[in-house]
């Protein structure tokens, strides 16, 4: 994980956001290591999404280190499932904005 906030040492556009994302099951990530790192890059304005990809998934872990800023997690078993996250949803789930909100008094 080291690796990609390397690729942020780079100038980047402050007006933007920054976001890595980590295809994984978390079931090999050294805990304390990783979460030490996601805090960290959030101080820097970094954010971090977790694709957990199939069902041995290490949930405690992942829900422990997204209650840190901008870190969020989402799930995908089936193939169609990851298409749908990364294609078809991929503004919704990496770059949330609030879409076509009506207000009624």
């Amino acid at each position: 994980f080291r690796a990609s906030l390397i690729q942020f040492d780079k100038e980047f556009n402050e007006e933007r956001e920054k976001r890595i994302i980590y295809t994984t099951d978390m079931n090999d990530i050294r805990d304390r290591e990783f979460e030490e790192y996601i805090k960290n890059s959030a101080l820097k304005g970094i954010y971090t999404t977790i694709l957990a990809i199939g069902i041995e998934l290490n949930s405690n872990f992942v829900e422990k280190v997204t209650h840190n800023r901008g870190c969020n997690y989402l799930s995908a078993i089936k193939a169609e499932d990851f298409r749908k996250i990364i294609i078809e949803d991929f503004k919704y789930n990496f770059f949330p904005i609030a879409h076509d909100i009506q207000i009624k008094i």
